[in-house]
């Protein structure tokens, strides 16, 4: 995600200096909306308990 976000801040101010403003903005827009949306799902899945995130009781373990 880092690598990413690095790659759109460069594409950025690669298409700024080109002077092609509109779709820079979209690339520096993504730089924020990319973890935004990572973390966001994150939160989701372990909040409904989806994969990994799942809350299972735990068990009793009885050795007679």
């Amino acid at each position: 995600m880092a690598t990413v976000c690095f790659l759109c801040i460069i594409c950025g101010f690669a298409f700024i200096a080109k002077e092609k403003f509109a779709i820079a903005l979209y690339f520096l827009l993504s730089v924020l909306l990319i973890p935004a949306f990572w973390f966001g799902s994150a939160m989701a899945a372990h909040y409904f308990e989806l994969g990994a995130y799942r809350v299972e009781p735990m068990q009793p373990f009885d050795i007679r």
